[in-house]
C-alpha cells in the first residue's frame, strides 16, 4: 500500500473518523495538541493580529488561507475565514498532513518551504478525501456499528437456532429408517408396527423418499 494512503487510513482510524468533513478534521488537528485560528489576511481582531505579530507571521499569513504554526510552546492552525465546506476540508487535510506527518519543528516552525513536505502534505490530503466504495462501506459502518453487531448477533443466533433444528428434528441422512415387506411407511426401529416383526428392511432417509415411502403417523421418523 502507498505509504500517504496508509497514513490517511491510519489517521481515520486513529481519530475514529466515521465522516470526512470540516469538523471532524478540525477535532482530530486539535487531538494532536493544535488550536485552530480563524482569521481573515487583512482585517484581523486585535487579540489575533497581536499573536501573529508576536509569531511573525503576518506577512506570511496575507498570501495564505490556511497554515500551520509550531514551536516549542506553540501549536496553531490558522485557517482565513469566509471559506466554504469544500475549501475548509482541502486547507484542513493538508494541514493534518503536516501535523500527522510531523513536518513541524522547533527549527522550521512554519511549513511550505521544504517541497518535500509539500509533496507529502498533497499526497496525504489526496488520500484523505479520496472517495471509494470501500472508504463509503467503512464509514457507514463505523457509524452504525452497533446496529451492525446486533444485526449479526440476531443472525448467528437464527442460523444456529436452523442449524440445531435441522440436526435434531430433521431425518440425518446417514441414520437408518425401517419398512415392512409389503408396508408403504418408513419407520424408527422402536416403532409398534415393526417390533418383533420378521422380513422388515433399512434404508437411508434419502433412499426411502426415492422409493416412494411416506413416514409413520405414530413413531414420527421425520421429527
Amino acid at each position: 500500500m502507498n505509504t500517504y494512503k496508509r497514513q490517511a487510513k491510519n489517521f481515520i482510524s486513529e481519530f475514529n473518523i466515521t465522516e470526512i468533513n470540516s469538523e471532524t478534521l478540525k477535532k482530530a488537528i486539535e487531538q494532536c495538541g493544535y488550536k485552530i485560528i480563524r482569521y481573515r489576511p487583512h482585517f484581523n481582531k486585535d487579540n489575533i493580529y497581536a499573536l501573529m505579530e508576536k509569531l511573525d507571521v503576518l506577512e506570511f499569513a496575507t498570501g495564505e488561507k490556511a497554515f500551520t504554526y509550531a514551536d516549542s510552546k506553540n501549536r496553531f492552525v490558522f485557517l482565513c475565514e469566509d471559506l466554504s465546506e469544500e475549501e475548509i476540508c482541502i486547507l484542513l487535510s493538508h494541514e493534518a498532513g503536516h501535523v500527522y506527518l510531523k513536518h513541524l519543528n522547533n527549527k522550521n516552525a512554519l511549513p511550505g518551504q521544504d517541497i518535500t513536505n509539500e509533496y507529502e502534505a498533497n499526497e496525504f490530503s489526496h488520500y484523505l478525501l479520496k472517495k471509494s466504495l470501500f472508504r463509503k462501506m467503512y464509514f457507514n459502518f463505523k457509524k452504525n456499528k452497533s446496529k451492525y453487531i446486533t444485526a449479526m448477533i440476531i443472525s448467528a443466533a437464527i442460523l444456529c437456532s436452523a442449524l440445531i433444528f435441522s440436526n435434531v428434528f430433521s431425518p440425518k441422512k446417514d441414520s437408518y429408517y425401517y419398512v415392512t415387506q409389503n408396508g408403504e411407511k418408513y419407520h424408527r426401529e422402536s416403532c409398534i408396527y415393526i417390533k418383533d416383526k420378521k422380513n422388515i428392511k433399512k434404508y437411508k432417509i434419502d433412499e426411502l423418499k426415492e422409493m416412494g415411502f411416506s413416514p409413520c403417523g405414530v413413531c414420527n421418523p421425520d421429527s
